[in-house]
């Protein structure tokens, strides 16, 4: 009997070593957002590691190139939540596409439910309108979900989606580097050109003294410029150093603050 109870206490011990640690549940009973660690998180170990690889190629290339953001998201459930509530706190917390564009989409996919869904960034509203999303999940994904290879669904979508954005007028990947710029630059350009400024003047009286006599005798036995000031060339008294520089944010595989507003389509095979 007791032989009995210790085989049932390990099966329950091996069951609960087996859920995903993405099923667990948030404070308020919910499934938990993960973070963005790539551009495609598989928390249901659907995807091989070569798939991975080549769908994160895939959408990298378009990031590169365009500057839009796709992120693909696989879990297992979003239980109790609906599909639509839980990818809305997927984007809210991902931030996909740039901030002010707008140019980010979400793929969600919750497996065990057979569900899916595409969100869509306001900026891109009008490139993947509601009723594109859903002929997207019903001809290129679903179809392919329903023969058991999610690779080539997933992937067919994306490609889909790509094709869309390539055909949206947005600002080129420069922007955000220009807003960067702008960001971390110019707020400091006073100090920088008073830094020049501060410079040249210590020249030009170097130049002065070297030209003009500096005897300091005309001036009533004065001394010279330099003997006059609590700062001479070299002395170090220029606390100009500024060594610092701001950190920034983004990098890695982080949203680009993008926004939403619950554009994009749900279905399920």
């Amino acid at each position: 009997m007791a032989f009995a109870r210790l085989t049932a206490c390990l099966l329950a011990l091996c069951a609960f070593a087996a859920v995903p640690a993405s099923a667990a549940a948030d404070s308020d009973g919910l499934v938990a957002v993960p973070p963005l660690v790539g551009r495609v998180v598989d928390l249901t170990h659907t995807l091989t590691p070569w798939q991975l690889r080549d769908l994160e190629a895939t959408i990298d290339e378009l990031e590169q190139r365009k500057g839009s953001q796709i992120g693909v998201l696989l879990v297992p459930s979003t239980k109790p939540e609906e599909i639509e509530q839980y990818s809305i706190r997927v984007v809210e917390q991902w931030k996909l596409g740039r901030k002010g564009i707008d140019d980010g989409v979400l793929l969600l996919v919750a497996k065990n439910d057979h569900r899916l869904r595409i969100e869509v960034g306001r900026g891109l509203e009008g490139a993947i309108p509601d009723i594109v999303a859903s002929q997207i999940i019903r001809e290129y994904i679903a179809p392919e979900f329903l023969t058991g290879d999610f690779y080539v669904g997933i992937a067919s979508g994306v490609d889909r989606l790509i094709s869309l954005i390539d055909g949206e007028h947005l600002p080129s990947p420069a922007y955000k580097a220009v807003k960067g710029f702008r960001k971390k630059i110019l707020p400091h350009l006073g100090v920088i050109f008073g830094a020049v400024g501060f410079g040249m003047m210590l020249f030009i009286v170097w130049l002065l003294q070297q030209i003009l006599p500096h005897t300091g005798r005309s001036t009533g036995g004065g001394r010279s410029f330099w003997d006059s000031n609590s700062f001479r060339p070299g002395s170090g008294s220029d606390s100009s150093g500024g060594g610092s520089s701001d950190s920034g944010s983004g990098g890695g595989s982080g949203g680009g603050g993008g926004d939403f507003g619950g554009g994009g389509a749900s279905g399920s095979w």
